[in-house]
């Protein structure tokens, strides 16, 4: 065989090798991640329930208190205490388990924040400054959420490593002509060119033995072609790095938003009396009729008896779990398949995989007050029934 076809053939078996050694890795990380995400669903159904609770009571209690007093200061506060630990249970719940793999329409700064948030406490800990330079408003981007924030996890912990113990780290978002570009900058010691020129080859790493695989940045570098994109990096010695990451914006961003509420008569099934008043109390301040069942086997027998225009209800409950109520809801009333709305305080990837054929919209509890109104205004909305009776 000839010499140039040898180095050929032993050039594809060295891509084919790095190809496979960078899916183990990949494999190995998500059945971490199963297992962590796992635990916390667990856990975050149990700390949901009352969360919710206390945000939703929190919310009521601020509507019926004068502006301006100690008391509605001391509200607000439980308020935003409470939606501060809602997004930071939703945040991890949404990076540990498994990603969905299909580009959706998503707000780069919302993935941005739910990162830098889920960082907060190891920047702290490091004396590390983080400056948030994020484009004014939304800032829509046609991608997969989980490997954008993957990609801005891998930066953030590099950067992190790069500076410690002190040092400033800069977010960046921006829209540039047709790409929408997310920057991360460190205040480190750069990284010198012949690095530089390496630093997105598969099993590259500067770091000690045991600290590092070499494809971090690789796989970061993949994630932006997957998306049309692609990763770049700016840096000199004593002068910190800046990566950017860009990818192209389709010319369609958005659909119209849907057309105004309507009221009716709405069913809400919950086996937590706490919660169930809540949801009853919400909806019915906003106008809905409202009528709320503990046991579901008592909401089927009220939904055979009249017509509601949205059900909805809790996913996890004693004796009958929401999917088994949904389809005995629709034996019964064939036309409240497109009326259903269901609400988990665990992980809601996991219900919305169970009703997924089923289109039925499932909701992340803890929920705030309005988030209700919401939820049913535009499911009524879609549906266009009138009012039941």
């Amino acid at each position: 065989m000839p010499e140039e076809n040898i180095n050929e053939l032993a050039a594809r078996v060295r891509q084919l090798e790095e190809s496979l050694i960078r899916r183990e890795e990949e494999l190995r990380r998500s059945q971490k991640l199963a297992s962590v995400g796992l635990l916390l669903s667990g856990v975050a159904h149990e700390l949901n329930s009352p969360l919710m609770s206390v945000l939703g009571h929190a919310q009521i209690l601020l509507a019926d208190t004068p502006a301006g007093s100690q008391l509605h200061t001391d509200l607000a506060v439980i308020e935003m205490e409470s939606k501060r630990c809602q997004r930071i249970i939703k945040n991890l719940l949404a990076y540990t388990r498994k990603q969905e793999q299909k580009p959706v329409w998503t707000d780069l700064n919302k993935l941005v924040l739910e990162i830098l948030e889920l960082k907060a406490f190891d920047f702290r800990r490091s004396q590390l400054a983080v400056i948030q330079d994020l484009s004014r408003g939304p800032l829509p981007v046609f991608a997969v959420p989980g490997q954008i924030q993957q990609v801005l996890l891998n930066l953030l912990n590099n950067a992190e490593q790069a500076m410690q113990p002190k040092g400033n780290i800069r977010v960046q978002t921006r829209r540039e002509q047709n790409d929408v570009v997310l920057s991360v900058a460190d205040s480190g010691p750069g990284i010198p060119p012949e690095v530089r020129a390496r630093i997105f080859e598969p099993f590259f790493t500067t770091k000690e033995a045991g600290k590092g695989t070499g494809l971090g940045l690789s796989i970061c570098a993949e994630i932006a072609e997957r998306h049309g994109g692609r990763l770049s990096v700016e840096s000199e010695p004593g002068r910190g790095a800046c990566f950017h990451l860009r990818i192209p914006v389709p010319e369609v961003e958005s659909a119209e938003s849907p057309a105004g509420p309507s009221r009716g008569l709405v069913l809400v099934v919950d086996d937590e009396e706490n919660l169930l008043a809540l949801t009853r109390r919400a909806l019915q301040q906003a106008g809905w009729t409202v009528e709320g069942y503990r046991d579901p086997a008592q909401a089927l027998e009220a939904l055979r008896r009249k017509r509601f225009d949205v059900v909805l209800s809790d996913f996890i409950m004693n004796g009958l779990n929401g999917d088994a109520f949904y389809r005995l809801a629709i034996e019964a009333r064939p036309e409240l398949a497109r009326r259903f709305i269901l609400c988990t305080g665990g992980d809601i990837e996991e219900a919305r995989a169970v009703l997924d054929e089923d289109g039925v919209p499932v909701l992340q509890k803890p929920l705030a007050i309005d988030e209700f109104d919401a939820a049913v205004s535009r499911l009524r909305s879609a549906e266009g029934a009138g009012a039941g009776a």
